[in-house]
């Protein structure tokens, strides 16, 4: 990225093979969006969320907080500036191009599945945002690596268990 782009807090377009990446680099921060393809309202919603990002977190930023939780508000602006862009893997014409999960439906059952292996209510929503965003027989594949990992962590000494944390 070229210093003077930066400098003046430009949005810098880099073509990849298949799409491209938009960055919007400010005083605190850089932001970075992947794309099939550019537009001027792809370009014009990131300019604007990077500034009301700034806005929002002037705190945090000001004070360096890396941690991740403390950003946690950020979804409100990506809802805000991209509920218009879909951002799926899309696996047939009849699934909802929304950005919020809060308006898709998971199968009950595969639901069900999902309150049982993550009884902490925080981390059940964040597993099932994270599941509408791809098809549904994905969550297979998540389930099987999950229960794999399990195991593997019940096949450690306990007083190894410190160290993964």
């Amino acid at each position: 990225m070229s210093k003077e782009v930066m400098d003046v807090g430009g949005l810098l377009d880099i073509n990849m093979e298949k799409g491209i990446m938009i960055l919007h680099h400010s005083r605190n921060i850089t932001v970075g969006l992947v794309a099939s393809k550019s537009s001027k309202l792809l370009r014009e919603s990131l300019l604007k969320f990077s500034m009301d990002f700034e806005t929002k977190f002037k705190f945090e930023l000001n004070q360096s907080i890396k941690e991740m939780n403390a950003y946690s508000g950020a979804c409100e602006l990506i809802e805000k500036y991209f509920s218009n862009f879909p951002y799926r893997i899309f696996t047939n014409k009849k699934q909802p191009l929304l950005l919020s999960g809060k308006f898709t439906q998971i199968p009950k059952e595969l639901d069900e599945r999902i309150k049982t292996t993550f009884p902490d209510e925080k981390e059940y929503e964040f597993i099932k945002s994270e599941l509408l965003k791809v098809p549904l027989y994905t969550y297979s594949e998540f389930e099987n690596l999950y229960n794999e990992l399990q195991d593997e962590m019940k096949k450690i000494p306990k007083k190894e268990f410190h160290f993964l944390d």
